[in-house]
Parts: C-alpha cells; structure tokens; sequence
C-alpha cells in the first residue's frame, strides 16, 4: 500500500519521463546506432555471441594468450539483447527499448535522488522534476548518445541511479538498499570495462558519502552508522559483484598497458584539451564547434549553436545554475553541488587556463593519472550531476521570486517560457532526430538480410577472443 501511495504521489513526474522516453522510436528509423564504441552496432546483430565470447577471461589463441577479464563485464548488457533478439523484436525494436530505456532510468533516478536529498523544501517535487529533465536533455547529454561510445552512455542513468540508492543506505540505514546499490553495480557492470570512466563516478560517491558526514558531525551515533552501513555497502558490493571484479583486476595492469602504447598520452590529452574550454562549459556544450573530430561524423546541427539566441540560450542557463550559490537564502545541500560543479570544470578543462598547469602536473606524475588522456568525456559526470540540480533550484528560485513579486500567473508563464527555450529550443536536435540521425545516414544505411549476414560475420571477428 505504501508503494502504491508513493507512486500516486509522482505519477505526474513520472508519466512525463515516459512519455518523453518515448522519443528514441523516432530517432532511429531502424537504422543501426554506429560501429564499434561509438554505438551500440554488433550487439543488435551478434548478441549471442557477444554473450558466449565474453563469459572467458583467457584469449588463448591470440599470440601466446593474454588475460581479457574486463569483456566479463558485458555479460548483462549482451545478455539484455539476447532476451530481446530470442523474444523475436527485430533491431529497430531493440535500439529503440534500449535508449528508451536509458532516457526513463536517466530522468526517474535523477528524479528521486534530487527530490530525496530535498525532502525538507516544499518545493522539492519541482526541483526535482526539472533537474530530471535538464539531466536527461541538455547538450553534455544529448552528444554523450552517441560521440563518446556507448560506456558513456550507460553511464548516463547508472550516475543517479548510484547516487540516490547511496543516499538511501546513509539516511535510512537498512540492509535492502545495501542489497540494492550492490545489484547495481551488477547490472551497470558494462561501466567496468574502462576505469577511467568508473573512477569518476566512485569520486562523486566518495565526495557525497564525506560532505553527508559533514553535514551531520556533532551527531556522533549518526555519524557511526553512516559508517557502518556504508562499509556494509563497500563489502557486499565486492562480494554480489566478485563474478567480475575478480577476473577484472588481473586484466587492468595490461588494460594499461595497452592503452597507452596505442597513443601517447600527453600528446592525446594537448589535443583534447585545443577542443575544450571554460566558454564552451559555461554554454553546456561539451567541445568546440569547429572542431575536425566533428567532421568525422559532420552533424549539421551544430552550427546552430553560433546563433545569437542559442549563445544567450546557454549563458542563461549558466546563469541560472550560479543562481542558488548567489541567492540570499542559502540550501545547505547546495554547497556539495557547487563543489561538483568547480571539480567538473576544472577536471574537464585540462590543460586549458586558468589551472591546467595544476591538471598537467598531476598527469604527468601521478601514478596512472594518464589514464585520463580525454578529460572531457572520463569526468563530465561531475557537470551533469552539478548543472541538473542547480538548474533546477535555479529555476525554482526565479519562480517563486517573481511569483513573490508579480504574481502566479507571470510567474508560471515566465517559467514556461524559460523551459521551452532551455528544454526545447536549445536541444532541437534530440526532439527532431538529428543526434542519432546524422551518425547513422553516414556510417550505414538500413540493413537487408544479406547485409546483416556480411555484418555479423564482420562483428564476430572485432569481438572474437581470437581476433
């Protein structure tokens, strides 16, 4: 009965994300996502044999063998398309249950976890709604669908959803959300296969678990049980999650290894870091405009983002993440989100002004801090965290203020208005399509059945543990 009432209570919240989740049905037109890390291509077509290959730890026809514990960490997703492909869904259905899937996890978890950590304002059912669609439809996002690799885009919903089951076993103290976070792990496991995009996101948890402490110090037995269950959770996490952490952590040191002999390091993150800068950040954008890796696959769309109204449009939004750390009455929580929001620029920035002098020392003698080679894609968790929410309390601050001063009605219409701008007119290309459409119209057509044959053939020598 209690689950029932609580899901009458966001029904609204929650029927709008579903709704909206709906959307990758039309992106896709049944065409596939990409190749290799940029999409999600061979698991449509070889979804079984992804799920064979990646249950060994030992490629022992490749030369002389070499350890490959980080491919056990495919398992859930590979098994996912398995169920959806022995169901009888063809890949059109597939691709679009996935990114749906990941568009409803993204906004609900954002949700909850916003909404939680505010559970003391009157006004958290609002926060929370709009930092859940900020998250899930801003342009550090909407890119993250499909130009960083499909690690980024599971990262997406597995971000807030780790945050609020961690926020649960710190303030409520019960063993089922320790049983929970270690589930979570399980599923997201995909998130493994390269450290450098996981260790962000354990710095968040590790910065939210301290600044929670912090809040509550002078309550000592409180303080003690945080404690307790959190290293409950640390525990039982290893343990729920030994089928791939163990055959993982052999396999790291040549991970490593391999990746920094296939490009320098420092030479990789001086040419990341001509890509990025702060002005970028400050609109939501995650790289420069004009940049050659944007010709790789030539989306038209970006050029829209040299208007006029859309560098207002990203200005603005800026400007109303920095509204609840200008604003009078100061959130407690707010402090944890604005120290999110300067770690992600500074981390995100590199070796760019005015502290990249501070990145290139510690890449350059820091113990495997090199593995950060492309700063941008491996610690934008912390801009997506920090921008959601603060947006959100940004445009709840506004509201009530000229609600305050000029009454209801303005108030609702100027909200409108700043949401359709911000929401709507500045992501134009994941409400039309174009972010998935331009990869997809170049890098393949739809597939007929003689096609798809020759790709699974192509497939299974990229992902053989021969090849």
């Amino acid at each position: 009965m209690q689950i029932k009432d609580k899901l009458s209570y966001h029904k609204y919240p929650l029927l709008i994300f579903l709704m909206f989740s709906f959307i990758p049905f039309y992106w896709l037109h049944g065409h596939p996502v990409g190749w290799g890390d940029t999409g999600l291509y061979a698991f449509f077509y070889n979804s079984n044999f992804i799920f064979e290959i990646s249950r060994y730890t030992w490629n022992h026809l490749y030369l002389t063998g070499h350890i490959s514990g980080q491919s056990i960490t495919l398992i859930p997703l590979s098994g996912i398309f398995m169920l959806l492909s022995s169901l009888g869904f063809n890949n059109y259905i597939q691709q679009g249950s996935v990114y749906s899937l990941v568009l409803f996890l993204s906004m609900s978890f954002t949700y909850l976890f916003t909404y939680e950590i505010f559970n003391y304002r009157i006004d958290k059912k609002l926060i929370a709604t709009i930092s859940a669609i900020f998250y899930t439809f801003n342009p550090l996002t909407m890119i993250t669908y499909w130009q960083p690799g499909m690690l980024s885009l599971y990262l997406i919903p597995f971000i807030p959803l780790v945050l609020f089951l961690s926020l649960l076993v710190i303030k409520r103290q019960k063993f089922i959300y320790v049983l929970l976070i270690a589930l979570a792990f399980s599923l997201f496991s995909i998130t493994f296969l390269n450290p450098a995009f996981v260790i962000p996101i354990l710095m968040i948890l590790a910065s939210f678990f301290l600044y929670q402490i912090a809040l509550s110090w002078k309550n000592r037995k409180k303080v003690k049980n945080m404690f307790i269950y959190t290293v409950l959770s640390t525990i039982f996490i290893f343990l729920i999650n030994m089928w791939f952490i163990l055959p993982f952590i052999p396999s790291i040191s040549a991970y490593y290894t391999a990746a920094i002999t296939a490009m320098n390091p420092l030479q990789t993150l001086i040419g990341v870091s001509h890509g990025v800068g702060l002005d970028m950040f400050f609109r939501s954008i995650p790289m420069k405009l004009d940049l050659p890796v944007w010709m790789y696959k030539n989306p038209g769309w970006r050029y829209y983002y040299n208007n006029p109204l859309f560098i207002i449009i990203g200005f603005l939004i800026f400007f109303l993440i920095l509204t609840p750390l200008l604003s009078r009455k100061k959130d407690k929580n707010v402090l944890f989100f604005a120290i999110l929001l300067i770690m992600g620029l500074f981390l995100s920035n590199g070796l760019n002004p005015p502290f990249g002098h501070i990145f290139g020392y510690l890449f350059k003698n820091v113990t495997y801090f090199d593995i950060f080679r492309s700063p941008r894609t491996k610690f934008m968790p912390f801009l997506l965290v920090s921008y959601a929410v603060l947006f959100g309390m940004g445009i709840t601050i506004l509201y009530n203020q000229i609600k305050y001063k000029i009454g209801v009605k303005y108030s609702k219409l100027i909200t409108i208005i700043l949401l359709f701008l911000v929401l709507g007119v500045y992501v134009f290309p994941m409400w039309s399509g174009s972010v998935i459409n331009t990869p997809i119209t170049i890098r393949g057509n739809e597939i007929s059945r003689s096609e798809e044959r020759r790709v699974g053939k192509e497939c299974r020598s990229r992902w053989s543990p021969y090849h």
